[in-house]
């Protein structure tokens, strides 16, 4: 039961969102990222994600943060792999 209703609710969006052949056209999602609030200063991190890009892939399990922690603007993160890579800009 739970199934067809998450079935139908994934048909629903896709559709409304201009179908399974445009999905497949799309690569990635991109956005600037600003945030607020008091936990990261808590744990002595503050400002270490106030202003982010985010690019996530659409077709795979990948992301990527840019600036983060305090790294030069050119370097950025991809959790995924584990590491931080020198994109130069």
């Amino acid at each position: 039961m739970k199934e067809d209703v998450m079935t139908d609710l994934l048909e629903t969006v896709i559709e409304a969102h201009g179908g399974l052949q445009r999905w497949a056209q799309l690569d990635a999602i991109s956005v600037r990222d600003i945030n607020g609030g008091g936990l990261w200063g808590l744990k002595g991190q503050g400002g270490v994600i106030d202003d982010v890009f985010v690019r996530a892939s659409l077709h795979e399990e990948r992301e990527s943060h840019h600036p983060f922690g305090g790294y030069r603007p050119e370097e950025r993160v991809h959790p995924a792999a584990g590491r931080r890579r020198d994109h130069g800009r």
